[in-house]
């Protein structure tokens, strides 16, 4: 078996392990390449439930929106799989815990967005390695403090928005 669908025949169990595939025809909340991988889930405003830690192994996923959803626990902390990621949209979604440091390994090019949720604890200094990120809105937590100065130096690449 070749390293690509080896690859794809993991990319299908962890999503059918996340429970989130509908084998409906008329499903558009999620995404698919040429390839078969999948690259955009949106289930936005779609309900309860937590955040399965099976979603980290999607290496191919691009786009990931789970905001206005009444989600329960953390986010999870082992998403470095994910380098392909470039916007993650988890606002008001009720969450809860920490922002795990590993999302700082995760290629996120455009937008992070955690507002509104039950967030505590420092920002991990490794968001700061988000380099190309465009926006990152944590407001409307209970962060206590970290170092939101890392990422003072994103703004000399012009358009970065940060909400704290």
């Amino acid at each position: 078996m070749s390293a690509t669908a080896l690859s794809l025949e993991m990319e299908a169990e962890a999503l059918l392990r996340t429970g989130w595939w509908s084998w409906h025809s008329n499903d558009t909340s999620k995404q698919c390449n040429e390839a078969g991988s999948v690259i955009r889930i949106d289930l936005a405003s779609s309900g309860n439930g937590s955040i399965p830690p099976q979603i980290g192994d999607l290496s191919s996923l691009q786009y990931l929106d789970l905001s206005s959803n009444s989600l329960t626990g953390s986010i999870p902390i082992d998403w470095e799989n994910m380098k392909s990621l470039m916007s993650l949209q988890m606002g008001s979604c009720n969450l809860s815990g920490t922002i795990p440091s590993t999302l700082g390994n995760v290629t996120l090019s455009k937008q992070l967005n955690l507002y509104y949720n039950q967030i505590t604890g420092p920002i991990p200094s490794t968001l700061g390695y988000l380099a190309n990120l465009k926006q990152l809105d944590l407001s409307l937590n209970q962060i206590n403090g970290g170092n939101s100065s890392c990422f003072g130096w994103l703004n000399q690449f012009g358009n970065f928005e940060f909400y704290f």
